[in-house]
């Protein structure tokens, strides 16, 4: 169905001729906005058409007003210099409603829309028109694309809203919806081209015509936008504006920029980032595929000489493994190489495929000849990007983790680090992993963990009480003692037996015979060196012990006898006499208490007034 005007309406001339009245003024019938009900044509290889429903006559000219169509189906605009990344079009477009006229589309671009508080919303598609007498924006666009809000506030107004909090309140101007963009006109002046002027326009040295149009303006319209500047070189608005970006720059309403600054050698030196480490898409498709390895440290020399922690990480099933290390040297790390791959294969019966280092000297060496001849393929990561290999990046902070706290909460000293990292691999192992959705242990070993398997975890560094085995007991020792006391440290490789300190004896024992309180931890003082935790150092330092002497016998009430009384007269100064019989009067009666409890301080030295140093 095609929509037509009032004069071509023939039931309109047939109800004129009734009338008596065929001819009547065109102009009475003229209407300021012509309806078109076309549907829109499919697009095609070689023709589009776009529908929009424009003005017939009097157009606006105005470049920050907008009409507000619902039966359009594209936003059009006749400016050209207003549109970013603008591009012309490779085949013919046409655009249909223009007071029933078709006009060709030149190109299309992207337009930022501004409101009364200057937010902003940016229309991409904006197809560039020259014969159009208005600016459109398609509704049914502008909600799909956009997701804009459009309702009436009064008769004759409106709002049309976006979810980034840009409004623009418009209004009817002869039943056509208008809204208008905001805009700060800039400061034109109007200069008087001297001579000088007049030559370098006509010069043909481009960086003095440049700078010639600098100083000349044409007159423009109060109301209207200012023509962007142009600059020869390319790169002159570029090296203006400090290097700017062409994205930066291409945004300047003022100025016209066509420079293409990622080929700019002072932007890629001064402003150059790392690439993006992006997942990687290969995923293991069965345990040891690929083994994920690093080395942390240094540590403080722990109990048994250890400096360095080598770890261990299954890809599939998330499944760890640590070893602690004096050195890493090569022939250390090789050697410890050698004996975990060899036991982690013979656990499994499976083989390595792939092993992922960070490439680290202590790999080349003797390592290298160990995984050809296990068959193991080397995939050592890029220099100083640790993010290639983030998995074992992230066993090395986890673990670290959980062995400062365990640390800390049984007081225990930094030397015994290797214990507590060896644990925390342990537990890290029966925990749930977000990587894998699951229990490692379970998918490296295929089954559950069960209530006996639950039950064997101890909490790091909590007291426990060790059965001495007669080997260990005195001869004839009938009333020694039964039990040692200690802290737990680890686990061995059975459920049956736990490494524990023993406080008496200063060294590791592995037993099964244990008594556990699992909520009593050490004292610092258990411990030859200052707990791992500082604060926890500071405050036993500190913290006076205090010493409780026994109470000396209270001594006798002491009496003090009341001074004689004045005389009241001076006829008689002799005093009277005191009967024998009579007790001396007491003016008071002083009870002295028992001294006071002594305090002492096991460090520091005492100031001249007897105070303690604080």
């Amino acid at each position: 169905m095609h929509g037509h005007s009032t004069e071509e309406c023939h039931a309109a001339k047939h109800d004129r001729r009734q009338s008596g009245n065929p001819d009547p003024n065109p102009a009475m019938f003229k209407s300021s906005y012509q309806p078109n009900f076309n549907r829109p044509h499919d697009f095609t290889a070689n023709s589009t058409r776009l529908i929009v429903n424009t003005t017939a006559a009097d157009p606006t000219g105005d470049p920050h007003a907008w009409i507000v169509d619902s039966a359009a189906n594209a936003y059009i605009t006749p400016f050209k210099e207003k549109l970013h990344n603008y591009r012309d079009l490779a085949n013919q477009v046409r655009v249909k409603g223009f007071a029933g006229k078709t006009e060709l589309a030149r190109g299309t671009g992207s337009i930022t829309l501004t409101d009364q508080s200057g937010k902003r919303i940016t229309l991409n598609e904006v197809v560039y028109v020259p014969e159009s007498p208005d600016q459109i924006l398609s509704l049914m666009k502008l909600r799909r694309e956009q997701t804009a809000e459009f309702w009436f506030t009064t008769t004759d107004t409106f709002n049309l809203s976006f979810p980034n909090d840009v409004l623009f309140p418009g209004r009817s101007v002869n039943d056509i919806l208008h809204i208008w963009t905001s805009f700060t006109p800039a400061i034109y002046i109007n200069a008087v081209v001297t001579r000088n002027a007049s030559k370098r326009l006509q010069s043909d040295d481009p960086y003095e015509s440049d700078h010639a149009l600098d100083e000349i303006h044409q007159d423009a319209a109060p109301h209207g936008p200012p023509t962007p500047l142009s600059c020869s070189p390319q790169d002159l608005w570029h090296l203006r504006f400090g290097h700017a970006s062409s994205t930066t720059l291409r945004k300047h309403r003022y100025i016209k920029s066509t420079f293409d600054s990622t080929h700019c050698v002072t932007c890629i030196r001064a402003k150059q980032t790392r690439q993006p480490f992006r997942l990687t898409e290969s995923k293991a498709t069965r345990k040891l595929e690929r083994i994920h390895s690093d080395i942390c440290g240094p540590y403080p020399m722990s109990k048994g000489k250890s400096v360095y922690v080598l770890m261990f990480l299954d890809k599939f099933t998330h499944w760890c493994w640590t070893a602690t290390i004096p050195d890493k040297s090569s022939s250390t790390v090789s050697r410890e190489y050698r004996y975990l791959i060899k036991q982690i294969e013979t656990e499994s019966d499976l083989k390595i495929k792939y092993l992922r280092t960070d490439g680290g000297g202590e790999y080349e060496g003797d390592l290298m000849p160990v995984l050809k001849e296990l068959g193991i393929q080397h995939q050592p990561t890029s220099p100083h990007s640790p993010q290639s290999n983030g998995k074992a990046e992230r066993l090395n902070r986890t673990l670290n983790n959980y062995t400062r706290a365990m640390l800390y909460q049984a007081n225990m000293p930094k030397c015994f680090w290797a214990e507590a990292i060896t644990t925390a691999a342990y537990i890290l192992n029966r925990l749930p992993s977000d990587s894998v959705d699951g229990i490692p242990y379970e998918l490296w070993h295929g089954k559950s963990l069960t209530a006996q398997d639950l039950k064997s975890i101890k909490p790091f560094g909590c007291i426990v009480h060790a059965n001495v085995p007669k080997k260990r007991r005195k001869h004839l020792g009938k009333v020694d003692t039964r039990s040692t006391t200690g802290c737990f440290v680890g686990y061995t490789g059975t459920d049956k037996m736990h490494k524990i300190w023993d406080f008496e004896r200063k060294c590791f024992v592995n037993s099964h015979d244990l008594i556990c309180e699992e909520t009593q931890f050490p004292e610092p003082s258990d411990f030859d060196e200052p707990p791992a935790d500082a604060y926890t150092a500071y405050r036993h330092r500190n913290v006076p012990h205090v010493l409780v002497q026994p109470p000396t016998p209270e001594p006798p009430l002491s009496l003090v006898p009341r001074s004689p009384p004045s005389p009241v007269s001076i006829r008689d100064p002799t005093p009277e006499p005191t009967p024998a019989h009579v007790s001396q009067l007491l003016d008071e009666i002083v009870v002295q208490p028992p001294p006071a409890l002594q305090v002492f301080m096991s460090y520091g030295e005492f100031q001249p007034d007897n105070d303690p140093v604080e």
